[in-house]
């Protein structure tokens, strides 16, 4: 393993860990002094299985390993170029752990020409010293559906049901990935070890292995089955088994313990969390709301031009995301700080004075027109730079727009109060749920100093508020610009 891979797999989480003839762990970390050998599912394991396990076990006191999913065959603007990484253009080195699909390997997928990519870039991420993590998002063996078709819950079932048409072709899909592991070889015609992670997710339900299409006793019988098809019939002894359930916070052992299949078939548990992104999107909700009644309040706030700009945002973001595709990432992310930065300045040397009445002065059609346009605008600059859209809204407000400053900020919030809203009900619906107690936490605090920041927004002097806003816009941007240059 090359020698800078020193930190601990991202996203697993090493428990019940195991081989016969590893060295013990507990002179390195008397932590784990009650760890007197490891015990790995496959007991023949390869010695380079055997040796990746165990070091992911010794160094995980280190820190973390950084991963990306498909990172060496396709990027932002290139597609099957060897050597070639998203990862190693913007940072400089490749990325400690590749993931990728095996699916399309085992299922009626199978002859896709574009496998021979997938062995290719995971030799070549082997050769570098990355750790190798095969998912697999399955078609439905039964409907003939894809992962997330749910709609039967006799998959599984069939599956487990000897000689059913769904059990000899699900041992079909089988026989193809411990075709493709078994000739997986380096360079001196070892095994490569993967860490194979199959049916993530299986504690939610939209998958056909998911909690609405399998008991808990059909899900472990099947994870059962899987193993010991591969490891005892087949033979394939250069697998680690990784389980990984989708929970959101820190919870105790129970949860992390649904539907187990017990400690003699799983090496690593992994967790699929999407929490954070909607307790953020979440908090924004009710902070933009509570911003925007109290502009509302002071007669800062212009509702109906505001519903109008949202729905062309909203549309428009598609478009700026898909454009954003054909750009390099570093264009974009560089863009987004340096308009940040800009929009500080502006604030602070040419502070916006205008005032409502010359706001006023422009006809109901005209401002209806503009904002249609304006939001075509902002959401496509937003959809492409991916940032969120308040910082846009209000410089289109302003300066395009010739909003006076209170009434810009307030309907930019009232519009960031759906989008928001649009995207952390999409989280939620994903990922469920987050932890109760961090999400109102989160949303207590958020709400507290967006109310006394809108408060102080509202009776601040125009020059004061540009200074304000000005100020905070700058340091940001400095602050970020650090950051990437530090980094």
């Amino acid at each position: 393993m090359k020698k800078q891979i020193n930190i601990l797999l991202v996203g697993l989480a090493s428990v019940f860990m195991s081989c016969s003839d590893v060295e013990e762990v507990s002179a390195l970390y008397p932590e784990y002094e009650e760890v007197k050998e490891l015990s790995i599912v496959d007991k023949n394991a390869t010695s380079e299985t055997k040796a990746l396990y165990s070091n992911l076990w010794a160094i995980q006191s280190k820190g973390f390993m950084f991963g990306h999913h498909d990172d060496l065959w396709y990027g932002r603007k290139w597609y099957n170029e060897e050597g070639r990484s998203d990862t190693h253009d913007v940072c400089g080195d490749y990325p400690a752990v590749f993931s990728f699909d095996v699916a399309e390997i085992m299922d009626d997928r199978y002859q896709n020409p574009e496998n021979e990519i997938r062995k290719r870039v995971a030799l070549e991420a082997y050769e570098r010293g990355e750790v190798l993590i095969a998912c697999a998002h399955l078609n439905n063996p039964l409907t003939g559906g894809d992962s997330w078709d749910n709609s039967s819950n006799e998959v599984v079932k069939e599956i487990l049901k000897e000689g059913s048409p769904t059990h000899l072709k699900f041992k079909t899909w089988l026989d193809r990935l411990a075709d493709f592991a078994l000739n997986l070889k380096g360079k001196n015609g070892e095994l490569v070890p993967v860490i194979f992670r199959p049916y993530h997710e299986h504690t939610q339900t939209w998958s056909w292995w998911g909690s609405s299409c399998t008991t808990s006793d059909e899900f472990t019988s099947f994870w059962k089955f899987t193993v010991n098809y591969l490891r005892d019939t087949k033979n394939v002894h250069n697998l680690i088994y990784a389980i990984s359930p989708q929970i959101d916070s820190v919870q105790g052992r129970e949860n992390f313990l649904f539907r187990w299949p017990g400690n003699d078939y799983v090496d690593f548990l992994g967790m699929d969390s999407y929490m954070a992104v909607g307790i953020a999107l979440s908090s924004d909700v009710l902070a933009s709301a509570i911003s925007a009644y109290t502009y509302g309040k002071n007669k800062n706030l212009d509702i109906k031009n505001g519903l109008i700009m949202m729905v062309s945002v909203l549309i428009f973001t598609v478009v700026g995301s898909y454009v954003s595709s054909l750009v390099p990432s570093a264009t974009m992310g560089s863009f987004s700080v340096f308009m940040t930065f800009l929009l500080g300045i502006k604030f602070i040397i040419r502070p916006v004075m205008t005032t409502k009445e010359a706001m006023e002065g422009v006809s109901a059609k005209k401002r209806a027109i503009q904002s249609v346009v304006c939001g075509v605008l902002i959401g496509f600059i937003c959809g492409f730079i991916g940032a969120g859209g308040g910082m846009m809204m209000l410089l289109i407000l302003t300066s395009v727009l010739g909003y006076e400053l209170k009434t810009a900020v307030g309907t930019s919030v009232f519009i960031m109060t759906f989008t928001a809203l649009t995207g952390a009900v999409s989280h939620f619906a994903i990922g469920g749920i987050p932890d109760i107690t961090v999400w109102l936490l989160c949303i207590v605090f958020t709400l507290i100093w967006a109310r006394i920041a809108a408060i102080f927004a509202n009776k601040a002097t125009p020059e004061t508020l540009n200074r304000a806003t000005g100020v905070i816009l700058v340091i940001l941007g400095i602050v970020v610009m650090l950051f990437s240059y530090l980094g």
